[in-house]
């Protein structure tokens, strides 16, 4: 058998360094990604759920990055003027189709600002998992009014306007969102204020326990109260008959 060269050991070292250089070169790209946020979603969400009381509002806002969404470890919303800021930590993650989006629904106004979350010019910051951070720029304006609405000012808002975006939400008793979408021409009767109103939908959800409609218009969705299967005297009613038998 040959001996190896006299340099061999010189020439396995050299190799071996070379290598560990070039696995922790990769290492080190794959880990330090930079974030950069490709588009960044809002709605101003008024949530009326009764017709006595105003309404609570908060913000749903969502980014779509270039790099791996799920690598995302907290957003941050930064009202520059007042510097009111926000901080979500793991965020949601919802997938559309090719697309991912980072972001979360209830963002709540800051009692030092009244009922309502403020307009202008916010800082959105995506913090990855790594501590690597993108900003961006985000303008939020909104017609503010509607937190100072009652359910019948809205009513009459959207019948003045007629210009909203009309979707239900289908629900479980647990509020797990069974579906969400347009409504179909058969679903429903009437003004969509009645339980009988939905009959038919009750019977094709079988699981469903409530419906609520959504108003949506440019920035602004409305929540109207929840309209249950079974009334809160039906399920009493329920309740007594079965202690009795």
């Amino acid at each position: 058998m040959d001996k190896p060269p006299a340099n061999f050991n010189i020439m396995l070292s050299r190799f071996l360094k070379a290598m560990a250089f070039a696995v922790a070169g990769l290492m080190c790209s794959c880990q330090m990604v930079t974030p950069e946020i490709a588009y960044c979603d809002s709605k101003v969400v008024y949530d009326f759920s009764d017709s006595k009381t105003l309404p609570k509002q908060k913000l749903s806002f969502f980014i779509q990055l270039k790099s791996e969404v799920r690598r995302v470890a907290a957003i941050k919303l930064i009202h520059n003027q007042s510097g009111f800021t926000w901080v979500i930590d793991n965020p949601i993650i919802i997938k559309k189709g090719n697309n991912a989006w980072a972001g979360y629904t209830d963002f709540m106004p800051v009692p030092e600002n009244g009922r309502s979350l403020p307009s202008g010019k916010y800082s959105v910051v995506c913090v990855h998992a790594d501590g690597e951070e993108a900003v961006v720029d985000y303008e939020l304006y909104y017609d503010e009014k509607y937190v100072l609405f009652k359910l019948e000012d809205l009513v009459k808002e959207i019948e003045e306007q007629k210009n909203f975006k009309k979707t239900i939400g289908v629900y479980e008793n647990s509020g797990a969102l069974i579906y969400y979408g347009d409504i179909k021409d058969n679903w429903t009767t009437g003004d969509l204020t009645q339980i009988s109103d939905f009959d038919y939908l009750w019977n094709m959800y079988k699981d469903s326990a409530f419906v609520r409609i959504f108003y949506t218009k440019d920035k602004i969705t409305c929540i109207m109260p929840a309209i249950y299967k079974v009334t809160q005297e039906q399920q009493l009613d329920k309740e007594e008959n079965k202690s009795n038998e």
